[in-house]
């Protein structure tokens, strides 16, 4: 029974390691098209990565500037922090976008109500 389930186990094995180079080689093939290499695509998995850690460090000293931090010594400036919470929304980031977005609603920081650009 144990060398049943022991090939068994072996054949699944075997099975999903041929499903992930199948994986591999449709990324390069889609490196290739889009990006005309696989290294167009890693540059580009990179742009993405540091834009989203641009985005996150915009997102944080937005909320620092918008609801204040005396522990970092940064006054509450709505105004400021929208502004930066802005910058992380065009990056992509989703608190930023959410922040923003009910900035415009409630006609906050400087921003005009606009019902329009909230959603």
């Amino acid at each position: 029974v144990k060398s049943r389930l022991a090939a068994r186990g072996n054949d699944f094995f075997h099975r999903m390691v041929a499903s992930v180079k199948a994986d591999v080689a449709l990324v390069q093939e889609f490196a290739v098209d889009r990006f005309g290499s696989p290294e167009g695509f890693n540059d580009a998995v990179h742009r993405g990565v540091v834009g989203k850690l641009e985005a996150a460090h915009l997102y944080n000293e937005g909320c620092d500037h918008y609801y204040g931090d005396e522990a970092k010594g940064v006054a509450e400036d709505e105004a400021e922090g929208l502004k930066l919470l802005q910058k992380a929304a065009e990056l992509g980031h989703p608190e930023a976008l959410n922040r923003v977005g009910v900035g415009y609603n409630m006609g906050e920081g400087g921003l005009e109500e606009d019902s329009t650009l909230a959603v």
